[in-house]
């Protein structure tokens, strides 16, 4: 009688030649050579991944390869009950939340709700996200992984998946268009601004090779001028992520009209400090650009915390009060460029060394400077005064010759006012009148504007002393005086007044050293002329 072959017992131990070639198979599969990509992400990398942990709230990198790294590993291990089609950084983002302590949460001034289901479930998303990372890394950590230890860590490692899997497709379902609409309306403010940002500048580049109207201009500069005016409004009140806020004081409007000033280039003390504050813009306009190319995806919904864009602001806001207070109107801008030709002066003269040198230069700041901007001014007085004069002289005489022959006066070319939009009544069939009063102070307004082309400022100096008839009459005087003088006296005044810079202080020299000193640097001239032609 024979005896019948009995079946393997099932639960048994496997095969060991089974699990070896299961072994080696799993370390040439594709399946790890993602959890390798994912390993290196999370330990060597640069990446968010690598300080991803339960009390994040939030993610700006790009995702894109680690999430499909990791649905990748879900269908290669054929992760039952899955439904995604892979996994969107959209939805991901939502689970890197901030897990509130009540059902509110304040952004920025603003006040948000999340429901407690909200709450738990974005922190449940994140947790089995973490909790997949903390398996590979015990497998793939030193010699963890053997022929007996594969199997069991593959299983633990697809119930992980089975998890991650079950709350994203709950998550984009429920969660995710609560968190993201608070994401959206938080962010706004840096939406708007980089849409305005992008839309300003791409007006200015195609308004190089074409013309288009005014009013556009206006209408996107004043957008811009909104939005990252409610931008700097936040900063003031929330620190970055470097703990700065901003502290200086900021007018967007006038930032742009500063940088729209025509000539500066040319003007060597204004385009010291214009180029810092055109500089600074551009930079700021670059990193809204990119911001703009990477879209919401990419930017905190803390305004504060999109830190490359803060900073940019930072720095256009400083530059900006460096160049409001010595350039910011038309009078500080004639006033700098008045004392810059003083300055300019000195340095280019015999008294060079002794003006950039500590001790000698305080005779030089204190009075050599100070005297020779009163005598210039004094001089630039009485040369607007004359011109004023010899006009006068010739337009009464024009009047006279005109008078003689019977024609009448000439008209004089027309002012033009600037004046408010006059707003209609109710019906909009008539306009308003505008106050006399506004009408007359658009008309001197008009007439200084007007003489400040034909002649320039004549106060220069006008608020650095006390604007009384006192005052300006001793300037006048001083004018008069100098206008009796001959050229070549004025020069030796102009001397006079430099050579205090040697006889006065530290440094003082006798005048023979001083006569030597001049010739040295008469010489010096005549030598970088010549190698320069």
């Amino acid at each position: 009688r024979k005896s019948k072959k009995m079946p393997p017992r099932r639960g048994g131990a496997a095969d060991p030649e089974k699990k070896k070639r299961d072994f080696e198979e799993f370390y040439g599969s594709e399946e790890y050579k993602h959890l390798q990509f994912l390993f290196k992400m999370r330990k060597q990398s640069e990446h968010e991944l690598k300080d991803l942990h339960n009390g994040s709230d939030d993610i700006l990198g790009e995702w894109t390869d680690i999430l499909a790294a990791v649905f990748k590993l879900v269908e290669g291990f054929k992760v039952p009950g899955r439904k995604s089609k892979s996994y969107d950084q959209n939805i991901f983002r939502t689970m890197v939340f901030k897990r509130v302590q009540d059902d509110f949460i304040k952004i920025d001034g603003v006040t948000y709700e999340v429901v407690n289901s909200v709450n738990q479930d974005h922190f449940d998303c994140k947790e089995k996200f973490l909790n997949i990372f903390f398996h590979i890394e015990q497998g793939m950590d030193d010699d963890y992984l053997q022929v007996d230890t594969l199997a069991g860590w593959k299983k633990d490692l697809i119930n992980k998946l089975k998890d991650f899997e079950k709350k994203y497709v709950k998550h984009a379902k429920s969660t995710n268009p609560i968190l993201s609409k608070i994401h959206l309306d938080s962010m706004q403010p840096v939406v708007d601004l980089y849409n305005a940002c992008v839309n300003l500048d791409n007006f200015h580049k195609l308004s190089k090779t074409r013309s288009f109207p005014e009013f556009r201009k206006k209408a996107l500069t004043e957008k811009f001028v909104q939005h990252l005016t409610i931008v700097c409004e936040i900063l003031k009140c929330y620190p970055n992520p470097e703990g700065k806020m901003l502290d200086q004081e900021y007018s967007i409007a006038h930032i742009l009209e500063l940088l729209e000033l025509e000539g500066w280039e040319e003007v060597p003390p204004l385009r010291f400090y214009f180029e810092p504050l055109q500089k600074a813009y551009r930079e700021l306009v670059k990193v809204l650009r990119d911001m703009h190319k990477a879209g919401p995806l990419h930017c905190s919904y803390y305004v504060e915390r999109n830190l490359a864009m803060t900073k940019k602001i930072y720095e256009l806001v400083r530059q900006y009060n460096i160049v409001g207070i010595l350039a910011g109107d038309e009078l500080k801008r004639d006033q700098f460029k008045f004392i810059y030709k003083i300055h300019d002066m000195v340095y280019s003269c015999a008294l060079k060394d002794y003006y950039l040198t500590s001790a000698p230069n305080s005779v030089v700041r204190e009075t050599v400077i100070p005297e020779l901007t009163v005598f210039f001014t004094m001089l630039h007085v009485r040369d607007i005064d004359d011109k004023k004069r010899s006009d006068d002289l010739k337009k009464k005489k024009k009047a006279e010759e005109r008078a003689a022959l019977g024609l009448s006066e000439e008209e004089e070319e027309e002012l033009k006012l600037d004046l408010p939009t006059q707003p209609t009544t109710k019906k909009g069939k008539k306009k308003v009148e505008v106050d006399p009063e506004i009408i007359e102070q658009a008309r001197i307004a008009a007439l200084f504007k007007r003489e400040l082309a034909r002649y320039g400022r004549t106060w220069v100096w006008e608020g650095y002393y006390k604007d009384d008839d006192d005052r300006k009459n001793a300037w006048l005087a001083g004018a008069a005086a100098l206008r009796k003088i001959n050229d070549q006296v004025l020069e030796d005044i102009e001397d006079f007044l430099m050579l205090k810079g040697f006889k006065q202080g530290p440094g003082m020299l006798n005048i023979e050293a001083i006569h030597k000193r001049i010739q040295n640097d008469v010489q010096q001239k005549r030598e970088r002329l010549a190698m320069e032609q």
